[in-house]
């Protein structure tokens, strides 16, 4: 919390401008007690800050599902991977998340995002 003040002092932030943290969901950051958010909750120096902390896994878990079901074998992941080539994407591929690495999450929503409406397309083209 303290090295967090003084980054905020350091570069002239206001805190009163901050209306939300993003987490990766470690205990140290989202602990009831002693976790950042609740210490920021619990700071007067965060008058505006909602502490309310948003599960992404339903997210995460549907992401994962499909992206699985792509990749599960080499026709339907050659298939898609043939979709993207025909299509006007900057993206190649899709991209596995690995629950080993938190910042794969993010890639790995981000990719999807940027190829959803050719992973629609491609789920709608049919059973494999």
């Amino acid at each position: 919390m303290n090295v967090f003040l003084k980054f905020v002092k350091e570069y002239n932030l206001l805190l009163s401008k901050l209306v939300a943290i993003t987490t990766d969901g470690a205990p140290s950051i989202t602990g009831r007690n002693n976790g950042f958010l609740a210490l920021c909750a619990k700071d007067e120096s965060f008058p505006t800050l909602c502490a309310k902390v948003l599960k992404f896994d339903h997210v995460m878990n549907v992401v994962t599902r499909v992206v699985n079901y792509i990749r599960s074998s080499s026709t339907c992941h050659r298939l898609f991977k043939n979709l993207l080539s025909v299509s006007d994407t900057e993206h190649g591929d899709i991209i596995f998340h690995a629950d080993i690495r938190w910042l794969s999450r993010g890639k790995t929503l981000e990719r999807f995002c940027c190829l959803l409406d050719e992973v629609r397309a491609f789920l709608r083209s049919g059973p494999f």
